[in-house]
């Protein structure tokens, strides 16, 4: 992957939807918006599900099974039976259509726009805090203790996926360039930076890729507004930190402390936000001999 596809790979469909409203670019507008959608439809699959299996952790693993399922009963309320939140995701399809068809003649303008995010967000944010809680509650049934099991419990499929990764059948050179891929991919839909339009630093060395998030749009905003549990040690599943929220927690599970267990390295090595306002990076190197000791040690 070149240095200007990577940099390319940094802007976010949003950012681009953005500079061709300005530009006068209708064609292009109305295909950034409809991508738009795109980048967020994975991060609203991924939410739903992940509170589906929190909850079915919970019920397979909680002793206090009453506030399991009033937890349930929450979040049927508050989404759906099936926590998806469709009758705001139909709007939010209508909304992204009618927005490209009115660009398509030129009639859009970032007002239009504006309006269209704060539905979009507002779901967004609300199933990250809804998660957030739900792992809130894990910490309280289980025990802090024990948040990185019901991670790896809830990311159970995701941890398996990366089996693809494994070096004696797949050289890590073929892995590389799709492990950066995929991380724009999934950081897409959150609206990282501090302004909310998905921006994301890239920064190439000799060594590695990295990726910054300043903040992230998920774990690096809920660590920012100080709402929700952090560890209160150190834990080989939270990089043995303190003051990681219970939420970050999953990524260190899934792509550090995880594949380092079963395919013997890190996929991406992550330094993640420790206090407010703090930015988190996720850095993945060229070749498995040039990741430090630290990111073993670390887990």
């Amino acid at each position: 992957m070149e240095a200007a596809e990577l940099q390319e790979k940094g802007v976010s469909a949003l950012r681009r939807l953005r500079a061709a409203i300005a530009s006068e670019n209708p064609g292009e507008a109305a295909e950034q918006a409809r991508r738009l959608l795109v980048e967020g439809a994975e991060i609203r699959h991924l939410y739903a599900e992940f509170l589906r299996r929190t909850v079915a952790v919970l019920r397979e693993r909680a002793g206090d099974q009453g506030r399991v399922e009033a937890l349930a009963g929450h979040l049927e309320e508050e989404f759906g039976d099936e926590y998806e939140a469709r009758e705001i995701q139909d709007r939010l399809d209508r909304g992204v259509e009618s927005l490209a068809k009115t660009l398509l003649v030129g009639g859009a303008d970032d007002s239009q726009l504006d309006e269209l995010l704060a539905v979009y967000l507002g779901l967004h944010d609300r199933w990250r805090d809804e998660l957030s809680g739900a792992i809130d509650l894990g910490v309280e049934l289980l025990g802090e203790a024990r948040l990185g099991e019901l991670w790896a419990a809830i990311q159970a499929d995701e941890i398996a996926g990366y089996g693809r990764y494994d070096r004696s059948k797949r050289p890590w050179s073929d892995s590389f360039p799709e492990v950066i891929e995929s991380a724009f991919t999934d950081m897409a839909g959150h609206l990282c930076g501090p302004n909310l339009d998905g921006e994301i630093e890239v920064i190439e060395s000799d060594e590695h890729v990295e990726l910054r998030f300043a903040p992230c749009g998920s774990g690096g905003r809920i660590r920012g507004e100080d709402r929700f549990g952090v560890t209160s040690r150190r834990y080989d599943w939270a990089w043995n930190k303190e003051g990681v929220c219970f939420y970050c927690v999953h990524c260190c599970v899934l792509q550090q402390k995880e594949p380092i267990e079963h395919l013997g390295m890190p996929v991406r090595v992550i330094s993640p936000p420790t206090s407010p306002g703090e930015a988190c990076s996720w850095k993945v190197y060229r070749a498995p001999e040039l990741i430090p000791e630290s990111a073993f040690l670390e887990v």
